[in-house]
């Protein structure tokens, strides 16, 4: 009998002890302290305070919050404006170069659409005329500018020396191209055909300044024009935020200037249409064009000088 009680007794469960949770007063001691605690620090310092002096600083903080929140919103509208507006001018002028021939030739058949599209095959021939065209339409768009704005554009510096940076973004283009197709058995050329130069022009006199008059076309496959459009845009982009790094380090506003050409000439050939930059890198991978694209665009939108508002 005493042998079957036992048994009994150790098969009875056998009490555990009971776990307080502590994870509940460590929350609460938390919220003591990193909440509660500084709010009655600052209630404590405050009231010690005269009431003068808290009131002034009331408003002090008022206007100052008032005076961020209206610049702040006035800044992003007029940032995003531009390049929103820039970015459909682009497409616009993209889309009448590609249809305007089309259009021709169904309304138009007498006209020498054929002569029209002629175009320099011959790279350093059409990087020639290409940045001279550019030259010309920025000084071009200088001169329709108000006073005030044209001083915003050139800082001071020769009408002509502007210019020259305008027309140099084709120069690094095609240089950055060269080198990196080079390397990627893929043929570049530039290309600058009659229409583009007559819609140049025509925008020139509306007081909007786009580079947009000439092309880099490339021949090699997909994967080598996408990787080779991806380096050279990266290239640019780079080379704009370090001129404008320089600029603004040793207070050399020609550099800025530069480096805003640059970002400005980014921008537009980062566009998927053909044949920009960012058409090859779209065939290749969306997800490559979208990443480009963004930094490109953030990287306007904060670097573009309120100067170059008026004429994009």
């Amino acid at each position: 009998m005493s042998s079957v009680a036992d048994n009994m007794s150790s098969e009875e469960p056998q009490k555990q002890p009971r776990n307080i949770p502590l994870a509940p007063f460590l929350a609460i001691l938390c919220v003591a302290l990193f909440f509660l605690l500084p709010l009655l620090l600052v209630q404590t310092f405050t009231s010690s305070q005269s009431a003068d002096a808290s009131q002034g600083a009331v408003a002090a903080t008022v206007a100052l919050g008032a005076i961020f929140r209206s610049n702040s919103r006035s800044i992003l509208k007029s940032t995003f404006m531009s390049a929103i507006r820039t970015a459909l001018r682009a497409i616009t002028r993209r889309v009448v170069r590609t249809i305007l021939p089309v259009l021709l030739r169904l309304f138009l058949p007498v006209v020498n659409v054929d002569g029209m599209e002629q175009k320099a095959t011959n790279s350093l021939l059409g990087l020639l005329i290409g940045g001279v065209t550019l030259s010309l339409s920025f000084s071009g768009v200088i001169l329709l500018s108000s006073p005030s704005a044209r001083q915003a554009l050139l800082l001071g510096y020769p009408v002509l020396l502007c210019a020259f940076l305008a027309s140099s973004t084709i120069i690094f283009h095609y240089s950055f191209m060269s080198f990196l197709c080079a390397k990627k058995d893929v043929v570049v050329s530039v290309n600058t055909s009659l229409d583009g130069i007559l819609l140049q022009a025509y925008f020139t006199g509306a007081g909007s300044y786009l580079p947009l008059a000439s092309d880099m076309e490339l021949k090699g496959t997909t994967r080598d024009k996408g990787v080779c459009s991806a380096l050279s845009l990266l290239g640019l982009l780079a080379l704009s935020l370090v001129f404008d790094t320089i600029g603004a380090f040793f207070g050399i506003s020609l550099l800025n200037i530069w480096a805003a050409h640059l970002l400005l000439y980014v921008f537009v050939i980062s566009f998927p249409l053909q044949p920009l930059d960012g058409k090859y890198i779209w065939r290749e991978s969306r997800l490559w064009w979208c990443g480009i694209f963004v930094l490109v665009t953030f990287c306007f939108l904060m670097n573009i000088p309120e100067g170059f508002y008026g004429i994009l």
